[in-house]
């Protein structure tokens, strides 16, 4: 009780003038501002150590009730304006550091993807709407790609390499599903545009297998105490089965007799990774459990096919790390991290479409 009266003290210390109120309310219900644009706002720059009052003052201004709403709007529902222009940058303001405002923006892009899928679902992805949907998700993941190079810049390869496999793996499921629902679809204006969308995704990867590979060779020279033979590169391969394709990463690697131990840095880093992994496995399996009995047999299969695929790699990657190959381990732990987003991507679609994708 006293944080939050402490919360609610901080709110109100901070007013916002005039014009900054006519901006915002100009934002979210999508009304000219009666004030020139070139007027600056200082509210876009507020300090960070003010975030928390802010957002629950936005919470209090806008309606608790109106901000929940409006997470489920699509482009061009009326709740939309909110969602983007007020419920995100709240949420990226409070994304200190750059790990965690890395997965703020990754987790946005899939969000804009989300939109894009519900929107073939019911038929309505326009023009306008699909070119909204990609300005926001060319956007955030820019954003993600700047931010892995600072964090590479900073020698922070391992923290890269995760927040790139987990988002790509989960890029290539989307673009998977959008083409299944979109070929589904009786709108053509929709399937066309689905189609488009799908196309951009596959073209992106591709675009970045190289790119995959000089992650993995930084993530091995980050270790510098593995030894030559320690680290393979990592085999990221796609696999289409009907109507479903299964993203499946391997990294096979041999460990040397001779391996020296690696820094506690390593040790830790590779612990922490484990953790998220076996964190976002579990997350799965519970997803599946609850979808289980509306699912088709061969889908139920192929599901648990890949949760067998899943534990065999960590059991790989929980063997080097014994070994103490940290490097080689945080290598493995990221393949699975990835195919898990993947599986993530695909169970959520099938709770919100029963599509069997």
């Amino acid at each position: 009780m006293t944080k939050l009266t402490n919360l609610q003290n901080e709110a109100k210390k901070i007013s916002l003038s005039v014009h900054e109120k006519v901006v915002m309310r100009a934002q979210i219900f999508g009304l000219p501002a009666a004030t020139p644009s070139y007027v600056v706002s200082h509210f876009h720059f507020f300090s960070i150590r003010f975030a928390p009052a802010m957002a629950a003052l936005l919470i209090v201004m806008l309606g608790g009730g109106t901000a929940y709403a409006a997470q489920g709007a699509l482009p061009g529902d009326f709740l939309y304006t909110v969602k983007v222009g007020v419920n995100e940058p709240v949420r990226q303001v409070l994304a200190v550091g750059a790990e965690a405002k890395a997965t703020f923006h990754a987790n946005v892009a899939q969000t804009r993807l989300e939109e894009a899928e519900e929107l073939v679902a019911e038929g309505r992805l326009t023009m306008s709407s699909s070119e909204q949907i990609e300005t926001s998700l060319d956007s955030h993941l820019l954003r993600v790609e700047e931010i892995t190079a600072e964090l590479e810049e900073g020698e922070q390869y391992d923290v890269a390499v995760e927040v790139e496999a987990e988002l790509e793996s989960a890029l290539l499921a989307h673009g998977s599903i959008l083409a299944t629902l979109g070929e589904e679809s009786a709108d053509e204006e929709t399937k066309e545009r689905s189609t488009r969308l799908a196309s951009r995704l596959a073209s992106r990867s591709s675009a970045r297998v190289s790119a995959d590979t000089a992650a993995t060779m930084a993530l091995k020279i980050s270790a510098p105490a593995l030894e030559d033979g320690a680290l393979m590169a990592t085999d990221a391969t796609s696999s289409l089965e009907g109507d479903a394709t299964t993203l499946s990463m391997q990294a096979d690697v041999e460990v040397p007799a001779s391996s020296t131990e690696e820094s506690e840095g390593s040790r830790y880093a590779a612990d922490q990774l484990k953790e998220k992994v076996q964190e976002a496995i579990d997350g799965a399996q519970s997803a599946f459990d609850a979808l289980k009995r509306s699912l088709e047999a061969t889908t139920s299969a192929r599901v648990e096919a890949q949760f067998k695929t899943l534990t065999a790699q960590m059991e790989k990657g929980e063997a080097l790390y014994a070994a103490g190959s940290y490097g080689a381990a945080r290598t493995t732990f990221s393949a699975v991290l990835g195919d898990t987003a993947a599986l993530n991507a695909y169970l959520y679609a099938e709770k919100r479409f029963s599509r069997n994708l």
